[in-house]
């Protein structure tokens, strides 16, 4: 039973469920999780997972302040655990979609490390969510913490290790996605600038990670290009990138103290790859050079272009400190914001 000013903002959210107006919704939502009346009743945990649901099910890019409530909650140590990791996960996730790499993977490690916190006490307990009863009608079903604690982490390992593989350019699998994105370059300049152009034998592209290939240059070099720009999508420092020492819980590997991207077990190492080559592909923080391969991340105004590998082709005319950027092998220039643009992992 729902107290009676949480009802009245429930019933706000589900209308606008109902009418697909899901920004509106996850805002009532998220009014009705925070009200005080709300606190420790059955339906504290429902709530809350019906606005993350709303973020993770990305209808539209999370907002700062939806953010800043997840991040909020993730770190207020008075809430259950269920409640902490379902917020740093959907952060994570919410992230992931704005193709923001690098922080969705710390989200995720947290999800996991507050789940290793939970107490035999807290995972004892029970909660309440919406689903499936047993008779098959629709309704609240019990689960148990320890239960979804476990789900929400089994889901954090598999989204961290998605994160994490690397793409073997020279696997089946790459060579086919290869050759998937190749037969669609007929549609990939229209689809670039958002025409929403539909040619015979031309798949929708959504908001995931990828790359488009223009019909400028020689095929093959952009092939071999985008594929090594994928394998240059995973985060890193699980090993080091000189030697492959893997690392150890007790002795993380170093990073490049100019690009923060590239890891080594030892000094030695570090200086084997500057001279390697580490000192060609080595960029700061903000640094852009023509030719790079970036991904686009954080667009409000283009969100189709999100999570796609783009190539840098120089600064953009005026004095606007925007980055010119362009499909790789495309010819037409897109202008957009350094902050909207994420360094891969260096080449050597």
């Amino acid at each position: 039973m729902l107290p009676p000013d949480v009802a009245l903002v429930y019933l706000v959210a589900v209308g606008h469920v109902q009418a697909g107006r899901f920004r509106e919704a996850a805002d009532a939502y998220l009014r009705a999780y925070l009200m005080p009346s709300l606190a420790h009743t059955d339906a504290w945990w429902d709530i809350l997972r019906g606005f993350t649901s709303i973020i993770c099910d990305d209808h539209f890019p999370a907002s700062d302040k939806h953010l800043k409530a997840l991040k909020r909650i993730a770190r207020d140590e008075s809430l259950p655990p269920t409640h902490r990791a379902e917020a740093q996960l959907t952060r994570g996730m919410a992230r992931r979609a704005a193709g923001n790499r690098e922080e969705a993977a710390r989200d995720y490690t947290a999800t996991l490390e507050t789940i290793s916190r939970a107490t035999p006490a807290q995972r004892a307990g029970c909660v309440w969510e919406t689903g499936v009863q047993p008779d098959g009608v629709a309704g609240t079903v019990q689960k148990g913490v320890g239960d979804v604690l476990d789900q929400l982490a089994g889901n954090t390992r598999r989204l961290l290790f998605n994160m994490r593989r690397l793409i073997d350019a020279d696997s089946p699998a790459a060579h086919a996605q290869i050759q998937a994105m190749a037969q669609k370059r007929a549609c990939a300049e229209a689809e670039w600038h958002g025409t929403g152009a539909v040619l015979s034998g031309c798949i929708p592209r959504s908001d995931h990670l990828g790359a488009d290939i223009g019909p400028l240059g020689n095929s093959a070099d952009n092939e071999a290009a985008v594929a090594s720009a994928m394998t240059r999508l995973a985060v890193g420092g699980d090993r080091c990138d000189r030697c492959g020492h893997a690392a150890a819980e007790d002795q993380p590997l170093k990073r490049c103290s100019r690009c923060q991207l590239a890891y080594y077990c030892s000094r030695e190492c570090a200086k084997q790859a500057w001279k390697a080559g580490h000192r060609s592909a080595c960029r700061a923080p903000g640094q852009f050079d023509v030719g790079d391969k970036v991904l686009v991340q954080g667009l409000v105004s283009q969100p189709q272009l999100n999570g796609k590998i783009v190539e840098v082709r120089g600064t953009a005319p005026g004095d606007t400190g925007q980055i010119a950027v362009a499909m790789i092998g495309g010819e037409d220039e897109t202008a957009l914001e350094p902050e909207n643009l994420r360094r891969l992992r260096p080449v050597a």
